[in-house]
């Protein structure tokens, strides 16, 4: 959780001045460290200076919680929810907060006002949120809970902490998918109680501890189940509660076959190449396999939701930066993705199908992306005679850079009006040193789908950049297949519409 905290902060820090940089590079340092004091000494400075700097609200906020500061850290969430209305990181921040501190009035208006954000698709429904903590003999126990089920997530998660408060066990009630068939004819879900420890122990260290067979079971029943393993008694009996609201079952948006996301039919020595939004791809092969690139987050950053369903046989990150990696999300979520899609994120050889993958090590377009040492993994595909490569969020190419790629026929490159990522002698460097057959433009402001006109910040939108350019050509649908015989000799600049999959923000349901 600290990890993935420093690297939300560090990520959401946009341009502002070296003195306050190093003040936050210092404070992060401190937190990193376990010591909240003089995290929040530094971080009480920034504020003092700059009231609207969100990553020093977060970061005082998680150190207020690590303090047990509880009425302080609410408000430090508030004003996280002030500055940035619905992001995950308040609306879950603050339900932690008024959990942990005992109000559970508080904490139940929160989190029914989750719920609606994501009924109403403001917020996705793959998200965690602190329901309370408990102590069972010498253990401190904090209870997460998720509301919708996927067929992988749990339903409830039991972190046991021991005595010097490292986590020391895990105890899941789980409801997979699999385990299912044996009880659909009596029409109720099947669920186990899971523990696994995680403090060195002789194999095996994770054993199913109870099934529930006739439905979801009251919350109520699993942790008295989990106080009983946790202080050696004997469990319930076989009859138990059965939870009067049980949890929606939703989909994980991303998996090898969907039904309702079949796979393309192609001729041979064809591939497509398929626009989700911002710097997604999803490339398609004549033998059937799809590969997506750089699947985004929902809602961090990026004012829109990715798609609830969409199948792929492997993905291909370039960095983890949540508009590039839908893995990076506050809180150790799970990712959006079944066990059996291939992930790949490191430079290296590799074979999907009938596809040669090489990932060629970069570096990230300065300044961004830091707090993990700027690393970039610049994604080449060669297939059916084409060689398709995506940047990514790379900055200018070295030579090694330019050697690895070779001859690229297609070329996948952030722009925008406003240079977010790379400048203009950037662009044109290496256009010409590539001289790709085909340009798509990636990583721009999307204006149908953001919510104002400010957001995402310091992203421009691509339409001023195409009117200097030449040979342009505006799609009308979000999918374009190519043979390696049908590009033509100069270079296009192909822009596509995003997927119609891709929804914008919808309003915010009242409070």
């Amino acid at each position: 959780m600290r990890r993935l905290l420093l690297l939300l902060l560090a990520a959401s820090a946009l341009a502002q001045s070296p003195e306050i940089e190093q003040k936050m590079r210092d404070a992060r340092h401190a937190f990193g460290a376990g010591d909240c004091g003089r995290a929040q000494t530094t971080l009480r400075e920034i504020i003092a200076a700059d009231p609207q700097n969100y990553a020093a609200h977060v970061l005082s906020a998680h150190c207020l919680l690590r303090q047990k500061d509880y009425a302080a850290a609410i408000g430090e969430f508030r004003r996280m929810l002030e500055l940035r209305p619905e992001t995950p990181q308040g609306v879950l921040g603050l339900i932690e907060a008024y959990a942990r501190s005992g109000d559970t009035a508080h904490r139940d208006a929160e989190i029914e006002h989750l719920r609606a954000l994501m009924k109403a698709g403001n917020l996705p429904m793959t998200l965690r949120f602190v329901r309370e903590q408990f102590t069972a003999g010498d253990s401190s126990v904090v209870v997460s809970e998720y509301p919708y089920l996927t067929a992988l997530r749990s339903r409830y998660l039991f972190e046991v902490f021991d005595v010097q408060q490292k986590l020391a066990q895990q105890l899941e009630l789980v409801s997979q998918e699999g385990d299912q068939a044996a009880f659909r004819a009596a029409g109720a879900r099947h669920f186990s109680l899971v523990s696994r420890r995680l403090t060195p122990l002789p194999e095996p260290n994770e054993a199913t501890v109870r099934v529930y067979d006739r439905g979801e079971p009251a919350y109520e029943q699993v942790v008295a189940d989990v106080k009983a393993v946790l202080t050696g008694k004997a469990l319930s009996a076989s009859k138990y509660a059965l939870a009067k609201n049980p949890a929606d079952v939703v989909p994980i948006p991303i998996s090898v076959d969907d039904p309702s996301d079949p796979r393309l039919r192609l001729q041979a020595g064809q591939v497509a190449i398929e626009y989700i939004a911002h710097s997604c791809f999803r490339i398609h092969t004549a033998r059937g396999a799809r590969l997506l690139i750089d699947p985004f987050a929902s809602r961090m950053w990026l004012g829109y939701d990715f798609p609830r369903r969409l199948a792929a046989d492997a993905v291909l990150i370039t960095h983890p930066h949540y508009d590039h990696d839908a893995d990076v999300l506050i809180g150790h979520q799970p990712p959006p993705w079944t066990p059996d899609v291939r992930v790949l994120r490191d430079p290296g050889a590799y074979k999907v199908s009938d596809v040669t993958i090489t990932g060629i090590r970069g570096k990230h377009a300065d300044p961004w992306g830091k707090e993990f040492g700027q690393t970039n993994t610049i994604w080449l595909l060669d297939l059916d005679g084409l060689r398709i490569a995506h940047m990514g969020d790379n900055g200018p190419l070295t030579e090694a850079n330019l050697q690895e790629l070779g001859r690229v026929d297609i070329l996948m490159m952030p722009i925008d009006a406003k240079h977010h990522i790379l400048k203009e002698a950037e662009i044109q460097a290496i256009r010409k040193a590539l001289r790709p057959r085909i340009l798509i433009p990636m990583h721009y402001r999307l204006p149908d789908l953001e919510p104002s006109g400010d957001t995402p910040e310091g992203l421009g939108e691509i339409s001023p950049w195409l009117a200097g350019q030449d040979n342009v050509v505006q799609l009308e649908s979000n999918i374009a297949t190519f043979t390696a015989g049908s590009l033509l000799p100069s270079q296009v600049v192909l822009v596509f519409p995003h997927s119609p999959k891709v929804s914008a923000a919808r309003a915010t349901p009242p409070r």
